[in-house]
């Protein structure tokens, strides 16, 4: 079963920005869907339940974003 997480990412500016951001997360195999808004700053992430919040704001930062 997948689990839901709301990140809140800083840094965004453009749609450019939550692309990126977007094809990194699903890059990643413990992904299972990501939605990405640069405007709210909102990366809404399923990942399987092997996959930490941890995980993915390790994720998150390792794109070049912060976390709020």
């Amino acid at each position: 079963m997948a689990k839901r997480y709301d990140i809140e990412v800083i840094g965004m500016t453009c749609s450019s920005c939550s692309g990126r951001l977007e094809r990194s997360l699903k890059e990643h195999p413990g992904i299972v869907s990501t939605e990405v808004d640069h405007q709210s700053g909102l990366a809404v992430v399923e990942a399987i339940d092997s996959v930490s919040r941890e995980d993915i704001e390790r994720m998150v930062l390792s794109t070049g974003f912060e976390l709020k």
